[in-house]
């Protein structure tokens, strides 16, 4: 799903989540960038307890949006 957006949308994305933003990055290294800072947003976010998602996992299901 990364990979089908633009290099433009996903280094915006990067700095809406507080990501560094390294030179001559291409598209599947920012995917990659992107999906590990999900994860971790998600994992504090579940040992506090809270109900806020960043990242669902494929055996869990989606609220409706």
């Amino acid at each position: 799903m990364c990979k089908s957006k633009s290099k433009i949308y996903l280094l915006d994305l990067m700095k809406k989540i507080n990501i560094d933003i390294p030179t001559r990055l291409n598209v599947d290294e920012i995917c990659i960038l992107i999906r590990s800072k999900l994860i971790r947003l998600e994992l504090k976010e579940r040992i506090k307890k809270s109900k806020i998602k960043y990242f669902y996992f494929h055996y869990e299901s989606q609220l409706p949006i």
